[in-house]
């Protein structure tokens, strides 16, 4: 038993570290928002808003990049889990009439795209860019 939590001690840091050094992040998906000189700024939104709501206990980041054009973006730990949260995205908001969006999973980060309206040249160069990063 004495050598069980040891083992177990450095399973949980292990797992620690790569959820915190994992290939994506917030951040360098803004360097790469900069880089393609796509100008964004951080906004808070309506907390009662289908894009704020928690999805597999992360809560989203948002990016305004036009007055009718969003960013929601969820950072975790591998794509796989990132795609769990696209599709449970999906299923709670099926049966929702919402505005249009398309969603992605890229570098670790489930990623709306929300633009109010028909996709305009905005939110159709910023969903391709995103699916460079595919």
């Amino acid at each position: 038993m004495k050598k069980f939590i040891p083992i177990l001690i450095f399973f949980i840091l292990v797992l620690t570290a790569t959820f915190y050094l994992s290939k994506g992040s917030i951040n360098e998906f803004k360097d790469f928002l900069v880089e393609e000189n796509i100008e964004y700024k951080e906004v808070s939104i309506n907390i009662n808003s289908t894009f704020d709501k928690r999805l597999l206990g992360e809560k989203p980041h948002h990016l305004q990049i036009t007055s009718d054009v969003f960013l929601h973006i969820y950072k975790y730990p591998s794509n796989a889990i990132a795609q769990k949260a696209k599709e449970n995205f999906i299923r709670k908001t099926e049966m929702l009439d919402m505005t249009g969006h398309n969603l992605y999973v890229a570098d670790e980060m489930f990623i709306i795209l929300d633009y109010d309206g028909k996709m305009n040249d905005v939110s159709r160069s910023i969903g391709l860019k995103i699916e460079e990063l595919e």
